[in-house]
C-alpha cells in the first residue's frame, strides 16, 4: 500500500473537535487510524497550556 501525504492547517477549534470525535470512537477506530489519532492528540496537547489540557480532559478519559 502506498502512503498518502497531504497538508492541512487545523484551527484550534477544528483540532479540539477532531480530537473529541476520535476519542469518543477510539474503541471503534480501525487499527490503521491509531497513529493518526495519536498525532491529532499530540498536536492538540502541544498547542494547549496545562490548564487547557486539564479542562479538555474533564469530559474525556485522558
Amino acid at each position: 500500500m502506498t502512503q498518502a501525504n497531504f497538508s492541512y492547517e487545523f484551527s484550534g477549534e477544528e483540532l479540539k473537535s477532531l480530537a473529541h470525535f476520535l476519542r469518543a470512537r477510539q474503541d471503534k477506530l480501525p487499527r490503521e487510524l491509531f497513529a493518526f489519532s495519536r498525532a491529532v492528540q499530540d498536536e492538540l496537547y502541544g498547542r494547549l497550556s496545562i490548564d487547557e489540557v486539564e479542562k479538555f480532559c474533564k469530559n474525556e478519559i485522558c
